[in-house]
């Protein structure tokens, strides 16, 4: 469907996985329920291939058509209100995520102090106090 010059592969294909996913979403949710019923998933395969079926009587076409369209055009508006709101939510946690990982990281590195490699260690100088400087030694 992507690389054919023609749309009318490329709508189909779209309508398929726009099915899909809806079904993949009640399914979710029922799925612990409706597979206690004797041959489920091969209704749910038969259902898959129907919504494959070539085009006078693709399944997804026809439901796409008559149930998913409708319900959409609909509520497309409470849809999109939701939508903005939670992608509006959503990045507001991530920034506020964001601001609190930064400020741990920063009071993490401001507690971190160098360590000598080799040899004894010794304080720095600008670690300690005025009175605590070493003083030069008088021969």
């Amino acid at each position: 469907a992507i690389e054919s010059p023609s749309k009318d592969d490329d709508t189909v294909w779209l309508t398929y996985w726009v099915v899909y996913a809806l079904f993949g979403l009640a399914e979710f949710f029922s799925d612990l329920l409706l597979s206690w019923f004797p041959f489920y998933y091969v209704g749910k395969c038969a259902f898959l291939l129907f919504c494959m079926a070539p085009r006078p009587w693709n399944g997804a076409l026809m439901l796409y058509q008559r149930v998913v369209r409708p319900l959409f055009l609909r509520h497309h508006g409470a849809v999109d209100r939701i939508m903005n709101d939670l992608s509006g939510r959503a990045l507001d946690a991530a920034a506020g995520i964001t601001r609190n990982v930064l400020q741990v990281l920063a009071r993490s590195r401001a507690g971190i102090t160098p360590v000598a490699v080799a040899g004894p260690s010794t304080p720095l100088e600008a670690d300690l106090k005025p009175s605590q400087t070493p003083q030069p030694k008088d021969k």
